[in-house]
């Protein structure tokens, strides 16, 4: 079709992020503010590409998606228990938005999450205000489980736990 935009080849491969991968995603962050809505307060803003790569004491695991040699997305899984795995820290640069990457790098965590030996669920925490990464979620099959709070400076933010069987 002309004028279409050109989106992911399915399946893509998800694949370890690397310093590379890294230093791409942290340049898509653009403020304080964005570094809270892709990972939270854990992470600081300017974003040192190399706090997305170290597990830290969560056991993160960070992946990356490519078109091409060119980063696209960024995002990790750790696993919570036994039965259990999270997903989080998931960022889609910028100018690729709308592409149809956010899906595809969703559907590849989702996929190294369910692979962890003896995982039957994975779950999620979006902020209830990002509202197309909400309905991306629901889309694939994740269901609300609760609210957590956050305070973030003299805020609240109300981060929505969700859940989906693998």
């Amino acid at each position: 079709m002309s004028g279409s935009v050109p989106g992911p080849p399915v399946p893509v491969p998800l694949v370890p992020a690397t310093p590379s991968d890294a230093a791409a995603a942290a340049r898509w962050v653009a403020s304080a503010e964005d570094v809270l809505v892709f990972a939270g307060p854990r992470l600081a803003y300017p974003l040192d590409p190399a706090s997305l790569l170290e597990p830290g004491p969560d056991g993160w695991v960070a992946h990356a998606l490519r078109d091409g040699g060119t980063t696209v997305g960024i995002g990790s899984v750790r696993r919570v228990d036994a039965t259990t795995a999270r997903v989080g820290r998931v960022l889609v640069d910028p100018s690729r938005r709308g592409e149809g990457w956010g899906r595809a790098l969703m559907v590849a965590l989702v996929e190294a999450a369910a692979a962890l030996p003896g995982v039957r669920t994975v779950t999620l925490g979006v902020w209830r205000t990002n509202t197309g990464a909400l309905a991306l979620y629901r889309t694939l099959g994740f269901v609300e489980t609760g609210v957590r709070e956050t305070r973030v400076g003299d805020a609240v933010w109300e981060s929505l736990e969700m859940a989906l069987p693998v």
